[in-house]
């Protein structure tokens, strides 16, 4: 790594850790959620969840299954897969004035020895070309942290950032940013509901 790019990730990490504080914009019992303003927002959601790990990880992966679940997701295609890695291509609803969205995004699964799953997202390039009537996302990452404690219990934190092209309020961001990992953790619980 040049000198440049070394400066140039010092202060991109000295900004992360030390830039705004984190805000909590909604929480219940069982969850909080935050943002976090630095170059570009950040998000994030800890939940405290009353089911094994093995059914949170077989939701969050069960790609296909989103439509059903999320409201703005309109359609969701698998590029690719091995044991470890999945691409898949998403259309996703935005509320007006925004333009709908397009994305590619690359998933990589990695299940750690100390009862931790990590499943790390983020946009990818190529293999399916852009639509002029839909903005494609180019500027998304996240990484969902499962962590096992006990045979019914799973805590989840979702930290992440996506970049929305468009100058919008802060409340209106804080909003779409925070609208699917919210919803990730509402229907977990309706899971666990269910199950009891």
């Amino acid at each position: 790594m040049n000198l440049v790019k070394t400066i140039i990730f010092i202060f991109f990490f000295i900004e992360f850790l030390h830039g705004s504080e984190w805000e909590l914009q909604k929480s219940s019992d069982n969850y909080r959620a935050y943002t976090k303003g630095c170059s570009k927002k950040l998000y994030m959601v800890e939940a405290e969840l009353n089911l094994p790990i093995d059914t949170v990880f077989k939701f969050l992966t069960a790609f296909e299954d989103f439509p059903k679940h999320y409201d703005n997701i309109k359609t969701i295609k698998i590029i690719d897969r091995s044991d470890s890695v999945v691409y898949h291509y998403s259309i996703i609803k935005t509320p007006w004035p925004l333009q709908n969205r397009d994305i590619i995004t690359k998933v990589t699964v990695s299940k750690m020895k100390d009862n931790r799953i990590l499943i790390n997202s983020e946009s990818s390039a190529g293999k399916i070309p852009a639509n002029n009537d839909i903005v494609r996302i180019d500027d998304f990452e996240e990484e969902l942290e499962l962590i096992s404690k006990g045979i019914q219990r799973t805590d989840l934190k979702i930290t992440g950032s996506i970049g929305i092209k468009e100058k919008i309020p802060s409340w209106l961001e804080n909003k779409l940013i925070l609208s699917g990992p919210v919803r990730t953790v509402q229907i977990l619980n309706s899971i666990s509901k269910r199950e009891q």
